[in-house]
């Protein structure tokens, strides 16, 4: 039965009279606005900074085996065998017995100017790399005057695209880099790594995370280091959006030096997105005749005092400044959805990602971390044929033995768009009901309110009163058996202080808000179908 049958099925019912219309309007004023956000993101639909659509057609393949009958490959490889082990050797010697911190005070060590000195030519054997590989010539454009030896603030701020990036940046600019703990692990290019003075992050522990921010700090209050690249957005994406920005870059109120990087592309693209192996695209940039980098240096950009005591409108005024100069759109997507995309695999990539970010499920749903992860393997289990929506029929198989014209309501309630469909952001949006902040209880007294109004007039009458009585004590143990005719009386005494006609046995919002907050244990029906589309009660 489809939604409109169900509530033509229940007849026609008497029209609002304005006192009930006024109700139900101060009712439904944030289901209009979460539906008009719903319409409005629809726009966004399909948005996903972590696809990677480069594909090896017809035209690759052949270029491929041509360049390989020529050797071009196997020349490149020989060349960077070279180029790294004597970057290897010189870092190793610069390095020789340094210690990164001191054994006493736990400080950082700063370089000495003599091992500056012999590392010195790590930028010129990181750029001689790139040329290898097809980086011929970089386009590189400054404001008028600048030197990025003499005019550098003490922070760096680039996009991040590709592993390509931050070589380029390196040279450069000769700066610090803020990265993952794990690339210093990584054998022979640790030392390189380790002779930029870099932070070292372990994103895996709050402490972890705690530490480095700490560290950065003193990293940028400390003259004596160079300055400190970093990539805000804290993981790679494609080329068409710019996704959310980290605020721990921005804490320290300091100036920072924009730069923005393009890899303009017809056939192959460097975008390094989860998924994507760094050894399938160098092997392809090792194929490619030549590759495309362009860099633009944009001014340095001065946080203003507001700024300053708001890191947040920091990073998101700077991530604007670069979205214009490259181009692109910002997304809300961020490290934590890379996470979600390993865990889960394809089907976030394709239907969870494209609706919604992790961020947003978080402030939807109250849910954090691995209850994210299972929340999204719940859609996806009842997700029956894996179209990335739940259909009507999909939601009578959640709910079987519940009354069908209840099950029919609550999808209309969910599928806020009215397309017929639910979509995990849809899903989110119902679930907030159930999240742990203050307003949890007005959301869920609302939600009650729209899911017992089967016919949608603004009101509920005697019929539907008797579900809402009946289905709770069925479902989920409500204390008391009450009749109708008892329960009405309740009604009647709490709409008398509204000088609401309730002759009609038929209640507004403001009095059925009034005895759910007399009566809490009324909302369990409401409450379970909820509990059960987050996956709670059955999983």
């Amino acid at each position: 039965m489809s939604k409109s049958a169900a509530i033509e099925a229940l007849g026609v019912r008497t029209p609002l009279t304005s006192t009930a219309s006024a109700s139900y309007a101060t009712a439904t004023t944030t289901t209009t606005a979460m539906t008009m956000k719903v319409t409005t993101s629809s726009a966004a639909l399909q948005r996903n900074p972590f696809r990677y659509e480069s594909p090896i057609d017809s035209y690759e393949k052949c270029k491929i085996v041509v360049l390989c009958l020529l050797g071009v490959p196997l020349l490149r490889v020989l060349l960077l065998v070279v180029i790294v082990l004597v970057l290897v050797l010189v870092s190793n010697v610069a390095m020789l017995g340094f210690e990164r911190f001191d054994t006493r005070t736990g400080r950082k060590n700063v370089l000495p100017t003599w091992r500056r000195w012999l590392a010195a030519p790590v930028p010129y054997l990181i750029r001689a790399a790139l040329f290898v590989v097809g980086y011929y010539w970089i386009p590189t454009s400054t404001p008028r005057g600048f030197d990025c030896k003499c005019d550098l603030p003490r922070i760096v701020i680039s996009n991040h695209i590709s592993f390509v990036d931050g070589l380029f940046l390196l040279y450069y600019f000769t700066p610090s880099i803020a990265m993952k703990a794990e690339v210093a692990e990584i054998p022979l290019i640790g030392k390189v790594v380790q002779s930029t003075q870099p932070i070292l992050i372990d994103r895996t522990t709050p402490e972890g995370r705690k530490h480095a921010l700490q560290e950065i700090a003193d990293h940028i209050a400390a003259p004596a280091f160079p300055p400190l690249l970093i990539f805000p957005e804290g993981t790679t994406s494609n080329q068409d959006y710019l996704t959310k920005f980290k605020v721990g870059s921005f804490t320290s109120g300091a100036p920072c030096q924009p730069v923005v990087i393009k890899y303009p592309f017809q056939h192959f693209d460097v975008s390094w997105t989860p998924g994507v192996s760094g050894a399938y695209l160098l092997l392809r940039m090792l194929c490619q005749v030549y590759n495309r980098m362009e860099v633009q240096v944009l001014p340095v950009y001065t946080p203003s005092p507001e700024e300053v005591a708001s890191p947040a409108l920091y990073a998101e005024n700077v991530r604007q400044v670069m979205a214009k100069a490259l181009g692109v759109e910002c997304t809300n997507h961020a490290f934590e959805d890379v996470a979600l995309l390993l865990q889960v695999g394809k089907y976030a990539h394709e239907h969870v990602l494209t609706v919604t970010d992790v961020g947003e499920v978080v402030r939807l749903t109250d849910l954090r971390g691995g209850d994210i992860d299972k929340l999204v393997r719940y859609f996806v289990k009842h997700d029956l044929n894996q179209d990335g929506q739940i259909s009507l029929d999909e939601m009578h198989e959640l709910f079987p033995n519940d009354d069908c014209t209840l099950v029919e309501r609550l999808f209309e309630l969910v599928d806020a768009d009215g397309n017929g469909q639910i979509d995990f952001r849809e899903l989110c949006m119902a679930l907030r009901a159930l999240s742990a902040n203050g307003s949890s209880v007005d959301e869920l007294i609302r939600f009650a309110f729209r899911l017992y109004d089967t016919d949608n007039n603004g009101v509920i009458d005697a019929s539907e009163l008797e579900a809402m009585l009946r289905f709770n004590q069925m479902f989920y143990g409500a204390s008391a058996e009450r009749s109708i005719d008892a329960f009405m009386a309740e009604v009647r005494v709490a709409s008398s202080t509204d000088g609401v006609d309730t002759s009609g046995d038929a209640i507004t919002y403001d009095v059925f808000a009034r005895l759910m907050v007399a009566n809490p244990d009324l909302l369990g029906y409401a409450k379970s179908t909820l509990e059960i589309l987050r996956g709670s009660m059955r999983e």
